[in-house]
Formats: structure tokens, sequence, C-alpha cells
């Protein structure tokens, strides 16, 4: 499998957990799970179920810990 094929399938299990889930839209963590899957694959990461499950991981944590942050005005 080609990288770009393996980012896109991992991309795509990734997303469609979170819309499932309903944790968020595909749209709100497109980018965010996007560039952690790119990471991971430069890392050398070649499973697209461990680079889906990375990704989720870790946007459920970024989710957490950005919840209740207040944006000044």
């Amino acid at each position: 499998m080609s990288v770009d094929a393996l980012h896109e399938e991992a991309v795509k299990i990734a997303l469609a957990y979170l819309e499932q889930s309903g944790t968020c839209s595909a749209h709100d963590a497109f980018g965010y799970v996007g560039r952690h899957v790119a990471y991971q694959i430069e890392q050398g990461t070649s499973s697209r179920l461990m680079l889906s499950n990375r990704a989720i991981s870790a946007y459920l944590r970024h989710c957490e810990q950005n919840r209740f942050r207040i944006e000044p005005h």
C-alpha cells in the first residue's frame, strides 16, 4: 500500500469512528487527524489501524484539554 493510500485509509477510519460515536463532525477533526496520521507515518508506523487508533486517542485528548479553555476577548 502506498503512503498516500495508507494515510487516506487511516484518516477515513478515524473520522468515521469519531463521527459515528458522536464525538465530532468529520469536518471538525479532519485537519487534526490528518496531521497526526502524517506524523505517525513519518515516525515509521505502517498499520492503518494503529494509525487511526492513535489519531483518535490524540484527538480525544486534544478535545479534553481544550474543553474549558477561555479565549480572551
